[in-house]
């Protein structure tokens, strides 16, 4: 993934076949469905079956189901992509109010009895994918487009960047032009809206809430702030859904692309709203891992953390939290990161304590930061790794 040096060229065309894809399902077109996504066993763009994207609220599973197709949504169930658990947005069909409805769900209220037992009876395994939080800095990671970030510009195109995307310009230079369109215009109402119909699909409380900025510093405090609710842990799904993302067989689950919107726009704050200031001072960051996992931090490796990062200007308060997942090993090895900051760049962590739900004088990087591994000790009981941020 690298520091969102990735190319832009793919987004327009992606945009056009998400419309397509979206419209032809709406109206029975399966041949090109099947056309645009590939087959089960010859995937073109399979991800874009659990996608939602603007101006629509059923995904293209939703659609075979509104048609009782069972030999499409058959063939849907063979795509090691398809996410069964994904939900209409808000609104109303024939069956009434259906928002928050999975697939199954809107086949059970239309007594779909048929279809309803397809996908009864499958097990949806997408969210059993490995997740590692280590990515090693290479030419996979130089190369890599920015997985959940493109395709959220693909999907919410028309709502963060109208006019067309010049591919000559690298990512960050595409986000830095949609900050200013949505920080100078009236845009941020339309980012508002659009992000607070995605985000019901995964927390429905932060969707009102977001729904009701009235201000766009309000609208920007609240992505900041809903950020660090200890109680729903949105943080934990929204890096989940980061760390998901990889060069090849990228998996995103239904939940993780209505994230992408919410995600995008914390990612612009933290790039380029000038309210969160730089942070230079060091920072600190206490984790518990897997033995073989803490192996992976050598000295003198440059390595990728593609989610957000936490950490603290104060030691006492980088409380630490496993990473693991709970089939694994117990994390039971305590390992510090010491972040030397002085690398002036866009990169830099930023204060959100005024944002903050709690006061942990956190510092957030942006999704895609890249360190430098300049030494490891052992003593204590714990592993101390100490990075320097680098600029690209």
């Amino acid at each position: 993934m690298g520091n969102i040096s990735s190319k832009t060229s793919s987004i327009e065309k992606d945009h056009k076949d998400l419309a397509n894809l979206l419209e032809s399902a709406k109206f029975g077109r399966w041949e090109k469905v099947w056309e645009i996504i590939g087959s089960p066993m010859n995937e073109r763009k399979s991800w874009m079956l659990n996608c939602c994207p603007e101006n629509r609220r059923w995904t293209v599973l939703q659609q075979a189901v509104w048609w009782n197709n069972t030999e499409v949504v058959t063939k849907l169930l063979q795509f090691p992509t398809i996410d069964t658990y994904g939900k209409a947005k808000e609104g109303k069909s024939e069956i009434g109010d259906d928002g928050g409805l999975t697939a199954f769900e809107i086949a059970e209220k239309f007594k779909y009895s048929g279809v309803s037992q397809l996908l009864h009876n499958f097990v949806c395994g997408i969210e059993e994918q490995e997740i590692d939080t280590f990515h090693a800095y290479g030419r996979e990671i130089q190369n890599q487009e920015l997985g959940l970030l493109r395709i959220t510009l693909a999907a919410y195109k028309n709502t963060f960047h109208p006019s067309v995307i010049d591919s000559s310009k690298p990512l960050a230079v595409v986000l830095k032009d949609i900050f200013m369109g949505i920080d100078t215009t009236n845009r941020w109402k339309t980012v508002r809206d659009k992000l607070s119909e995605s985000v019901f699909l995964a927390c429905t409380a932060y969707s009102e809430e977001l729904k009701n900025c009235e201000s766009r510093e309000d609208f920007f405090k609240t992505i900041v702030n809903v950020y660090t609710d200890e109680n729903t842990r949105l943080y934990t799904r929204v890096n989940t859904a980061l760390r998901r993302q990889r060069s090849h067989g990228y998996r995103p689950t239904a939940e993780d692309l209505a994230l992408g919107p919410y995600i995008l726009m914390y990612q612009l704050l933290l790039m380029f709203w000038l309210k969160l200031e730089k942070e230079s001072k060091t920072t600190y960051r206490k984790m518990l891992l897997t033995k073989d996992h803490q192996e992976k931090y050598k000295k003198g490796i440059k390595f990728t953390w593609l989610s957000f990062v936490s950490s603290s200007v104060n030691p006492t308060k980088a409380i630490p939290f496993p990473t693991c997942e709970p089939e694994e090993e117990t994390c039971t090895n305590v390992t510090v990161f010491e972040f030397d900051n002085t690398c002036i760049c866009q990169w830099q962590p930023r204060n959100i304590e005024k944002f903050a739900m709690y006061e942990e004088e956190e510092r957030v990087y942006p999704a895609g930061s890249q360190f430098y591994i300049t030494n490891r000790t052992v003593g204590n009981g714990e592993t101390r790794i100490y990075l320097k941020l680098l600029s690209s």
